[in-house]
């Protein structure tokens, strides 16, 4: 990884650009533009090649011919996206080991100038500058207070014109057939973040804030179409449904000329594995056969696998009932204790995103984080909102 020390060093500097943001974009994986491009495959050998070449995050002719159907043109520009504040030092391997993984996702993996929120602020006639991106792969709900300090120690304590929070994957992602997060800590996470933007200065025209309601992620296991969907994976053609079956395993590794010697230690991380991403999702047969009982009858044990693989579903399901519920109740609560306090910040829960439906061309190759369709599909939605 030749110039894998410039690129964190050039990220790092564009991370710490100071500008008059007024766009701001706080959630998890799916705001981050991971695996968007078309480019992406879910390929050992590939993803080994890009890691010892330098990323040029081009936006592949594909991707451009389908922005340009949805009256987009070049250049784009990825937004500011914000590394840690301080407040989430805890220690310097814990704040070492953070930066590694951020900048990988950012170098390799993340290309954010096609998210939904880098389309957004382009239809907005914003600059990159203009947006500020807090979400990173892997935060939850229970990351947003720390997004929002992000974003006020990046605009010296003054809240955007607009703010949107959207937590749509990763609260539901666990690793084990338990129940997803408990609706009081999502609540409370919530509320804290926006407690927080309460207490800063909102913009001198005013902001808004729109907190989207959690879509129906099941559709991810339910729907016909996505488990269907084709992609390249590991060097064959396989649907979402055969790699969920196998765990979304490499199987063989290739040959080592192929690949450097430490592959082999990498081969169910890099590229990253769904499987181990979010295992309620895409691992939910083989946590179910750890549980059954191994001196059952191969018929029992199958019916209680399949048993279980329906309670997770069911717990996913509640849980998105659950979120949206909370949500809704705590913004609207909150807006009207602002509504007698602030006359320029305001905060709206969104019920309209409850009814995005995916279809297979919004899934990436992975199966699991957004297409450029799917972001597409999604700028859409929250444009028609804020407008």
């Amino acid at each position: 990884m030749r110039s894998t020390a410039w690129c964190f060093f050039l990220v790092a500097l564009t991370a710490y650009a100071k500008g008059a943001p007024r766009l701001a974009i706080f959630g998890d994986r799916y705001a981050t533009g991971a695996a968007a491009s078309s480019q992406y495959q879910l390929d050992f050998t590939t993803v080994w090649q890009q890691l010892e070449a330098p990323p040029t995050h081009t936006i592949s002719p594909a991707d451009l011919q389908l922005l340009a159907t949805q009256g987009f043109q070049p250049p784009f520009a990825a937004p500011r996206t914000l590394w840690f504040s301080q407040q989430e030092f805890l220690t310097g391997l814990d704040w070492s080991v953070k930066y590694l993984v951020q900048g990988l996702s950012q170098l390799y993996y993340n290309q954010d100038a096609l998210s939904w929120g880098a389309l957004l602020g382009k239809k907005l006639n914003l600059s990159e500058n203009d947006i500020l991106l807090a979400a990173h792969m892997g935060d939850s709900m229970a990351q947003f207070p720390m997004q929002v300090e992000r974003v006020l120690a990046a605009t010296g304590g003054e809240v955007p014109e607009r703010v949107l929070v959207w937590f749509p994957i990763e609260d539901l992602c666990y690793a084990s057939l338990s129940a997803p997060s408990p609706q009081h800590q999502y609540r409370t996470a919530l509320k804290q973040g926006l407690e927080r933007l309460a207490s800063a200065h909102p913009a001198p025209s005013g902001s808004q804030i729109w907190v989207l309601s959690p879509h129906k992620a099941t559709q991810l296991l339910l729907s016909p179409a996505i488990q269907a969907k084709s992609v390249h994976a590991f060097g064959a053609a396989a649907t979402c449904k055969q790699l969920r079956d196998t765990h979304f395993h490499p199987g063989s590794l290739p040959a080592l000329d192929k690949a450097p010697p430490v592959a082999a230690y990498l081969a169910d991380l890099i590229p990253p594995n769904p499987a181990r991403m979010c295992p309620s999702f895409f691992a939910q047969k083989f946590l179910a056969q750890q549980e059954v009982s191994l001196f059952a009858s191969e018929t029992k044990r199958k019916r209680e696998v399949e048993q279980k693989i329906e309670a997770v579903t069911g717990n996913l399901s509640q849980a998105i009932r659950n979120y949206r519920e909370t949500g809704k109740k705590e913004v609207e609560t909150m807006q009207a204790t602002w509504g007698k306090k602030h006359s320029s910040l305001t905060v709206h829960w969104i019920a309209a995103t409850e009814a995005l439906e995916l279809e297979a061309e919004d899934l990436a190759a992975d199966c699991f984080h957004l297409s450029l369709a799917g972001h597409l599909k999604v700028m859409k939605l929250v444009e028609a909102v804020i407008r």
